[in-house]
């Protein structure tokens, strides 16, 4: 998943800033939150990319599971997916 700068909102428009622990998936573009028993919950700065194990919907979309990686490897490991 690739953080989700501040302002951004689905389709372009711009959003209140504020999201700097948002992040949308690469596969579905689902927008989700890193889990807050995470290690890297509240990180500043937040990373840029993490992939997760698992994705647990409550009145928030989280993400659980989190490591941080690099976009670039994504693409390395699955180019299928990744391009």
């Amino acid at each position: 998943a690739s953080r989700i700068r501040g302002n951004e909102a689905p389709g372009g428009k711009r959003k209140a800033p504020g999201g700097a622990g948002r992040y949308r998936t690469k596969v579905g573009g689902r927008e989700a939150a890193v889990h807050p028993a995470s290690a890297l919950f509240g990180r500043n700065p937040p990373p840029k990319c993490v992939v997760y194990t698992e994705i647990l919907e409550t009145k928030r979309t989280y993400m659980r599971g989190v490591t941080q990686v690099r976009e670039e490897w994504l693409a390395e490991v699955a180019p299928r997916f990744f391009k």
